[in-house]
């Protein structure tokens, strides 16, 4: 059977993805400047844009498309580490959304899911000790950072860097 999609459904799409694309650029260019911030730093509350994985992802919800399909567009044209930290966020809330978690729930999902990848890209994704290493945690809750720092762990105990197993890794990993 062919689908033919009419003009008005291939104009809507264009122009969705025209929007996804330029917010996604917007985002990933003040994420650049607070991860090198972060990295010198070891300030957490120099990363501002933890929550901008949830706003983008809340106002392309009613979208013709799903995030995962715009978050394709986005590979086809951005293949760099910080398009890679913000395409997590955004896969994180539609995993969350499937799984029943509540708003709040959602963009502490998408902040550890962020913050998981730029722990990773400056190199603290194996660091037992962390969270003496940092500064600014009082301005993220305790979920989102144990979420993000059990992003590594397996339910069968073969994770880093702790080794937890099943019900011991935080829900948001």
């Amino acid at each position: 059977i062919e689908i033919v999609e009419s003009e008005d459904l291939k104009e809507r799409i264009e122009h969705e993805v025209n929007l996804f694309k330029e917010e996604f650029s917007e985002v990933i260019e003040s994420l650049k400047g607070e991860v090198l911030a972060f990295k010198e730093s070891k300030d957490i509350s120099s990363i501002t844009d933890l929550e901008k994985g949830v706003e983008i992802a809340k106002e392309h919800e009613n979208s013709v498309l799903t995030i995962f399909q715009l978050v394709e567009e986005i590979k086809r044209e951005n293949k760099d580490e910080y398009s890679n930290m913000l395409e997590t966020s955004l896969i994180s809330y539609s995993l969350g959304k499937w799984l029943g978690f509540n708003e709040n729930e959602l963009k502490e999902i998408c902040e550890a899911s962020l913050l998981s990848s730029i722990l990773a890209y400056v190199g603290f994704d194996k660091e037992l000790k962390i969270k003496e290493m940092l500064s600014g945690l009082e301005n993220i809750s305790e979920d989102v950072l144990e979420g993000a720092l059990s992003s590594h762990e397996r339910t069968d105990g073969s994770g880093y860097p702790k080794g937890l197993t099943k019900d011991d890794i935080h829900p948001y990993a």
